[in-house]
């Protein structure tokens, strides 16, 4: 039974799964999870590096990568909430970040809500393990371009994808008979896409 309030910046050395929240909002410049699994419940607001490694971090709100680098590594990230890679201003409106993510092989980064990546990062990875999106995945911005080895379109109510010429999908895989494309499409299809329809 430990609660949490203000900045967690830590290595961990066992699983956090059982903790509760001081504050509406779970704040890190530094966390490692050092292979071990976190379950963090509520909203999540980093402004520094994250690293997950084989670990597992789990979300129960929206999650905000303001600035630095989350690395999901081989691991797997669950955010049941919102996923952003984007910074807020004095108004608490969102605005473009100097942050971004990467997944290596193995890695998956699963949102029940929508992503959005809004970044002026100096340079981005390819994202070469799994985006597994059920809400809307939209790209509004990036500094370089960046690709993303694969995404699934896995929602079960309306999804809308829009990416920017920027942005390439190496396998789009389109689960859900109700996805409408906007902006820029640049992939290689891993299943039919016979059901989308067009915001353009």
């Amino acid at each position: 039974n430990v609660t949490v309030a203000g900045y967690l910046n830590a290595t961990l050395g066992s699983n956090v799964d059982k903790i509760t929240l001081d504050d509406e909002v779970f704040q890190s410049l530094y966390l490692d999870l050092n292979d071990y699994k976190m379950i963090i419940p509520g909203n999540a607001e980093m402004t520094g590096d994250i690293k997950v490694g084989s670990g597992v971090l789990e979300v129960t709100g929206d999650y905000i990568q303001k600035e630095g680098v989350l690395s999901i590594g081989k691991g797997s990230v669950l955010v049941k909430g919102a996923f952003r890679i984007q910074d807020t201003n004095a108004n608490e409106e969102y605005i473009t970040a100097d942050a971004k993510f990467d997944i290596n092989e193995g890695g998956a980064l699963t949102v029940n809500g929508d992503i959005v990546i809004d970044s002026d990062y100096g340079y981005w990875f390819e994202l070469i393990g799994e985006i597994i999106a059920k809400g809307n995945v939209t790209v509004k911005k990036t500094a370089y371009n960046l690709g993303i080895a694969n995404l699934t379109m896995a929602g079960s109510e309306a999804q809308k994808l829009e990416l920017t010429s920027m942005t390439k999908v190496e396998n789009l895989v389109i689960s859900n008979d109700n996805v409408t494309v906007a902006g820029y499409l640049n992939a290689t299809l891993g299943s039919n896409a016979d059901k989308i329809s067009l915001d353009d």
